[in-house]
């Protein structure tokens, strides 16, 4: 079940990526996270309690691997490999 959420939470933030930016738009310094989506500062509770921050800030999107990240900007195989990584996952556990 928590695969599922995650799943539909990454299917959001990828179809409205438009609507984010890479730490890497925003610093201009070549860090280890700079495809990791940047967490804008706010103070509103209901935009921090939503599902798009919390995408972020929990770092569901930011803590995926490297190999995964490569395929953002096209979306299918990005849920296809996503689907994949997930269901590796639930039987290695």
């Amino acid at each position: 079940m928590p695969s599922q959420f995650i799943l539909s939470l990454m299917e959001l933030l990828v179809n409205n990526l438009a609507y984010s930016s890479l730490n890497r738009e925003i610093h201009n310094k070549l860090t280890r996270n700079m495809k990791c989506l940047y967490t804008p500062q706010v103070n509103l509770s209901l935009y921090n309690k939503g599902v798009y921050y919390m995408g972020i800030k929990k770092k569901a999107f930011n803590s995926l691997p490297n190999w995964i990240d490569d395929w953002v900007q096209n979306k299918k195989i990005f849920i296809g490999k996503l689907k994949m990584y997930y269901w590796n996952m639930h039987f290695i556990q």
